[in-house]
């Protein structure tokens, strides 16, 4: 966790001057925090992005809107992820533990 604040710090230059930083710093750290702790089966088999969706609405309880800010999509598209992730997918973001 440590080297992907690190790896924000860095880039911050960058990424504030993104249309939508917020959306830009979560795709660096989603990203970072996925090589050093790969998702649980059955979440290992979801695409990146309905991962991310995952993890913000069913683990932190985010609104559809809420997820789609942080992560520069539409909301629409944040309700088509979690929808149309497998009942397992949605029960295993759930019950993620936080990274410690």
């Amino acid at each position: 966790m440590r080297s992907a604040l690190g790896e924000l710090a860095v880039r911050w230059p960058h990424i504030v001057s993104h249309p939508n930083p917020a959306a830009r710093a979560w795709t660096l750290l989603s990203a970072r925090i996925r090589t050093q702790r790969p998702a649980p089966p059955p979440l290992s088999d979801c695409p990146a992005l309905q991962y991310d969706a995952l993890v913000l609405h069913c683990l932190l309880e985010y609104s559809s809107t809420a997820a789609a800010e942080v992560m520069g999509q539409d909301p629409s598209k944040i309700r088509y992820l979690v929808c149309s992730a497998p009942v397992q997918s949605r029960t295993a973001a759930r019950r993620l533990a936080p990274v410690r």
